[in-house]
C-alpha cells in the first residue's frame, strides 16, 4: 500500500523525536544534583549546588561538570554592579569551600542570565587560585580581582 506525504512526515518526526530523546539522556548525564552538605570531610559539586541555592539563594538554571571544569549558569538577582560583583564573591567564596575540601574541579565556568544591561556574561574562576587563597597564600582582593579580569561583556557594555 502506497504511503502518502503525511505518513512519510510523521515517521520521520516520530524517528527524529525518539532520536533527540535519547540523545538528551545521554547529554543529561552529568548535570550536578544539589545535595546537602555533610561532614564527611570531601565537597562535592552537589554540595556546591547546595550552597548557591541554599545559603545564599542564586537560582542555579544548570550546572554540569565534564573534563575537570564545573559549567555553572545563574540567573542574576543583581541590579547593579556592587551587586553583582557580591554575586561572584559568593560563588567564588563557594567554590573555595569545595576546593579547599578536595573537590573534583580545575576550574569553574560561570555563565550569568537574567543581568541587567551592562552587567558581565561570564567569568571563570580557576581552583588553583581558590587554593591558594584559602591558604592564606593570595589575598582576598588578589583572588577577586583574578576573577574579575576573566568576565566578559556585551559589546554594548561599558566597565
Amino acid at each position: 500500500m502506497p504511503q502518502d506525504s503525511s505518513t512519510t512526515r510523521r515517521s520521520v518526526l516520530a524517528g527524529g523525536a525518539a532520536a533527540l530523546a535519547g540523545l538528551a539522556g545521554c547529554l543529561g548525564g552529568n548535570q550536578v544534583q544539589k545535595s546537602e552538605p555533610n561532614q564527611d570531610g570531601e565537597g562535592t559539586l552537589g554540595e556546591l549546588r547546595w550552597i548557591l541555592e541554599e545559603t545564599h539563594g542564586m537560582s542555579v538554571t544548570s550546572m554540569t561538570y565534564s573534563d575537570e571544569v564545573v559549567t555553572l549558569e545563574y540567573e542574576s538577582q543583581a541590579s547593579d554592579r556592587a551587586e553583582s560583583r557580591d554575586e561572584i564573591g559568593q560563588v567564588i567564596s563557594s567554590y573555595g569551600l569545595i576546593i579547599d575540601s578536595g573537590g573534583p574541579s580545575t576550574r569553574l565556568e560561570a555563565a550569568i542570565a537574567d543581568r541587567f544591561e551592562s552587567q558581565a556574561e561570564e567569568y571563570h574562576v580557576e581552583a588553583t587560585w581558590v587554593d591558594q587563597w584559602r591558604s592564606g597564600e593570595m589575598s582576598d582582593a588578589l583572588v577577586a580581582q583574578r576573577v574579575f579580569n576573566t568576565r566578559r561583556f556585551p559589546e554594548s557594555a561599558t566597565e
